[in-house]
């Protein structure tokens, strides 16, 4: 699938490997099992939903700081939703004394943050004379009593602006390589100025919600203090506003809600069942008087799917029906609709009507009832169209497992 960009001010989404995880503090004990991160002593899974929290720019101070009190900062990480931060932080200030020795005020002098020092005299007073390193470990600590879990990110070695993370096989290769059209493209599939809005965070939710896989957000600071040689300079992909007060996004958090949770349990308690997910929206579909899209915890249960089969509701006779193009889907005993997951991305569902043709899901914008349509971006024959003005992920769903 050729993916072409977020929505407007969604925020860059990264899967980060085990290899990346350096540190848990205030931590319990863990360790892993298979695939799985678990709590050593009782084997008891624990998954993390994490965001990043940089701290290793120049002035080597934990964002936002300057704008807000270090325990609102760390209560409105937890209040979000996220149970751990990736907190970043630069080598040097470990282990060059010039660094790790100079205090949060003589820092900000250094580097002429007039500004930003007022702004942390006035909101973190028992911060300013702390060691940059003091300081790290005051803020650690502070997550700690949210019971936020703490992924100490060795970002870089000397404090300074880098490039945070590539995914996807975006990074540049080979000596064809073109840095000016890699940079313009890269800010267009990622600021939303190009007509595929939604696709590659609506692909990349599904799968992380399929696979039920630990992730970490990119990012939760709204400004940085100094980067690129600008003070309180804008995070665009911020979950927090630039004066750190309130989501910038609150639609997007939403969109998290499945893969904030445990959905894949190392020890089951109950059989493995489905939730059928529409990762746009980040609701799952419930049955009742119409088939509608609900929270993901109250949502329906369904049986293993086979491919080409009927969307069986687990425990009942009911299953998922097409009742025509532009009608709304039907819950009923009659299980003669047979549903493929078709389209390069795999996240159409389309049964034929009974007429040669398919018709796939759709989310009703106006009442989030599902209603069963022509596909969008393909054909009769299931194959995608070679050109398509449509943007499909308002019918993209996907059977997501569960054990929980």
């Amino acid at each position: 699938m050729v993916v072409k960009k977020f929505e407007f001010e969604v925020i860059f989404l990264f899967l980060f490997l085990l290899s990346n995880i350096t540190i848990f503090c205030n931590s319990l004990p863990l360790s892993t099992s298979s695939r799985w991160i678990v709590d050593q002593k009782t084997g008891i899974r624990v998954k993390l939903g994490c965001v990043n929290w940089v701290s290793h720019l120049q002035p080597m101070i934990a964002e936002g700081l300057e704008k807000k009190p270090v325990k609102y900062i760390s209560g409105k990480v937890s209040s979000m939703g996220f149970n751990c931060v990736r907190f970043t932080w630069a080598t040097y200030m470990f282990t060059r004394a010039n660094y790790s020795k100079i205090t949060v005020s003589q820092s900000l002098d250094d580097l002429g943050l007039k500004q930003a020092k007022a702004g942390i005299a006035k909101n973190n007073p028992q911060l300013l004379n702390l060691t940059v390193v003091d300081l790290h470990k005051a803020v650690v600590s502070e997550l700690g009593k949210n019971n936020i879990m703490v992924v100490l990110d060795n970002h870089i070695s000397q404090p300074c602006t880098v490039v945070v993370a590539m995914s996807m096989r975006n990074e540049l290769r080979s000596a064809r390589q073109n840095e000016g059209d890699w940079r313009r493209y890269m800010e267009e599939d990622q600021r939303g100025v190009n007509e595929a809005d939604n696709r590659y965070i609506s692909c990349l939710l599904a799968t992380v919600a399929e696979n039920d896989i630990d992730w970490a957000l990119w990012t939760f600071q709204g400004s940085y203090i100094l980067r690129e040689g600008k003070a309180n300079l804008y995070e665009a992909y911020g979950v927090l506003d630039i004066n750190w007060d309130r989501a910038k996004n609150p639609t997007f958090l939403e969109r998290l809600q499945l893969i904030k949770q445990i959905n894949q349990d190392v020890m089951p308690i109950r059989p493995t069942y489905y939730l059928l997910y529409h990762p746009l929206s980040g609701q799952c579909v419930q049955f009742g008087e119409t088939v509608s899209l609900t929270n993901c915890k109250t949502a329906s249960r369904f049986d293993q799917h086979k491919d080409g089969g009927p969307i069986k509701l687990t425990g009942s006779l009911q299953c998922l029906g097409v009742a025509g193009n532009g009608i709304a889907a039907r819950a009923s005993n009659d299980c003669s609709s047979k549903w493929r997951s078709v389209s390069s991305s795999r996240l159409h569902l389309a049964a034929p009507n009974g007429q040669g043709k398919f018709l796939c899901l759709e989310m009703n914008a106006a009442d989030s009832t599902i209603m069963t349509k022509k596909c969008l971006c393909f054909g009769d024959n299931l194959q995608d169209a070679p050109n398509c003005p449509q943007n499909p992920v308002i019918q993209w769903f996907k059977l997501v497992p569960a054990n929980v």
